[in-house]
Order: structure tokens, then C-alpha cells, then sequence
């Protein structure tokens, strides 16, 4: 814990995202959620990409803001990360809490698709047929 405080003391967004985490899970440290959440941010603001999915899923699962949660989640799934791809590609192929827009749907299923998503290839697939 000593050397994660100091990682993210010199701007470490991978020491910052980790830590969050414990302060959120109350691992190695007191609990603290509101901390927690905090240097989650700030790693997302670093760009770090699973602190990014992190404040994406935030947004869209707790936080009942969509528009929001799209920001975040494109920069992680721009990153490569299958995760926030296929949660991009599947809020825009249902048009559920977003408008519906089976161009985007298609870019982000695809990109996940060729990471090996299986969801995303059975979402990609009910697409051309």
C-alpha cells in the first residue's frame, strides 16, 4: 500500500485506479468509497483505459446517465478494450436509453467482434441478416 500511495503521488493513474479500488473494496485500507471513486476519476483523466470503463459502467449502471457513460466508455473502447467496445456497439444496437444507430452499433461490434467477442459477433451477425 506504501508504494501504491507513492506511485500515485508522482501521477501514476495505474496506482491511482488500483488504489481506488481498495478504498472502494476496503482491501489493505480503511473503506472508503467516495476516495475510491475520486483517484478512479482522476485515472480516467489520465487516460488510463480500465478506470475509463470503470467510470463508464459508473455512469451507465448507477448513475442513470447515458450520454455521459458513452463519453467515457468510447475512450476506453478506443483504447482496445472489448469490454467497453461491446458495451458502445450493444447500447447502440438496441437504442436503449441512446438512439438507435446501427452504423455506430456495427463500428463497435465489429471492433470487438475481432477481439474474439463472441456477443459481439452474434450482435454483428443479426445485423446483416
Amino acid at each position: 500500500s506504501k508504494q501504491l500511495h507513492s506511485a500515485v503521488a508522482n501521477k501514476d493513474p495505474r496506482a491511482m485506479f488500483y488504489l481506488g479500488d481498495m478504498y472502494i473494496k476496503g482491501y489493505g485500507v480503511i473503506k472508503n468509497p467516495k476516495k475510491g471513486e475520486s483517484l478512479i476519476l482522476k485515472a480516467a483523466k489520465l487516460g488510463y483505459g480500465p478506470a475509463q470503463l470503470y467510470i463508464g459502467r459508473d455512469f451507465l449502471y448507477n448513475k442513470n446517465n447515458v450520454s455521459e457513460a458513452l463519453v467515457w466508455l468510447k475512450k476506453s473502447a478506443t483504447k482496445g478494450d472489448v469490454q467497453a467496445q461491446l458495451l458502445c456497439g450493444s447500447l447502440y444496437f438496441y437504442g436503449h436509453l441512446v438512439k438507435k444507430d446501427l452504423k455506430s452499433a456495427e463500428h463497435w461490434l465489429k471492433k470487438a467482434a475481432e477481439q474474439g467477442s463472441v456477443l459481439a459477433q452474434f450482435r454483428l451477425a443479426s445485423l446483416y441478416h
